[in-house]
């Protein structure tokens, strides 16, 4: 029996609906959602320098493309600051998809 990782389910859900363009910070928290989202899937992953960042270069992507735009972040303050960014889409009716990892504290097999 093949195990499915939840990482594994979102990188081949966002591929499946399309998204091909992933932008975001990489963190302990989606390092293994965005690998699978590029090795298994093909999409590519585009790197940001701030969360805040992350989030309005997706928007700008789906502003220009017309497709949903897909950040992916870390937990905890990484959130905090992606916030101005994720209302200027909501206000902005822009499609986006924001991914934010969490990382179990009390399983460190979650590496494995």
């Amino acid at each position: 029996m093949t195990t499915t990782h939840v990482y594994q389910s979102i990188a081949r859900a966002t591929q499946e609906h399309g998204v091909d363009t992933m932008f975001g910070l990489m963190g302990d928290a989606n390092l293994f959602m965005v690998d699978a989202f590029v090795r298994e899937h093909g999409g590519r992953f585009i790197p940001a320098a701030h969360e805040g960042s992350a989030v309005l270069m997706a928007l700008a992507y789906a502003h220009v493309s017309g497709k949903v735009g897909v950040a992916t972040i870390t937990h905890g303050p990484a959130l905090t600051n992606a916030m101005t960014a994720l209302t200027e889409a909501a206000r902005g009716h822009v499609p986006m998809v924001l991914l934010v990892g969490d990382t179990p504290v009390d399983n460190p097999r979650h590496l494995q």
